[in-house]
């Protein structure tokens, strides 16, 4: 589905990481209804640089709590889409997890359980940060 924010040009691209399926759904419901294009959900990480390569999303939504260690990622999704903003997703219990984060190339981070109103600030904030010369 694709629909552009009212006033931007096009629809920013947006590729979902998560295992479960609610929070997949629940990421996806707002991305949209913020004007996101989602090109692709996934419970685990097995093809996630790949498929960052291929359908060269604008953001990924990327559970930090997947098997492997999706942080060891992050900077290769970074170098494989330039400009790629990459939200994290997780409980942040550990303040240390958030720092890792962040030094990994995490752009933002959203706490679960997540709030559908943080949701959609996160997202607003995404599109004008990617789409920076529209006046809104």
């Amino acid at each position: 589905m694709s629909s552009a924010q009212p006033g931007y040009s096009m629809a920013f691209r947006a590729l979902i990481v998560d295992d479960r399926e609610p929070v997949r759904q629940q990421l996806m419901a707002a991305a949209v209804t913020n004007g996101f294009d989602v090109i692709g959900q996934s419970a685990s990480l097995a093809t996630l640089l790949r498929d960052v390569q291929e359908q060269r999303p604008d953001i990924v939504l990327l559970d930090l709590h997947l098997s492997g260690d999706p942080l060891t990622l992050v900077p290769g999704l970074i170098l494989a889409r330039p400009g790629l903003l990459v939200v994290a997703t997780s409980s942040f219990q550990d303040i240390d997890l958030m720092q890792r984060a962040f030094d990994a190339g995490v752009h933002r981070c959203l706490r679960k359980p997540l709030r559908v109103d943080e949701i959609h600030r996160v997202l607003e904030n995404l599109i004008e940060e990617l789409n920076p010369t529209i006046d809104v």
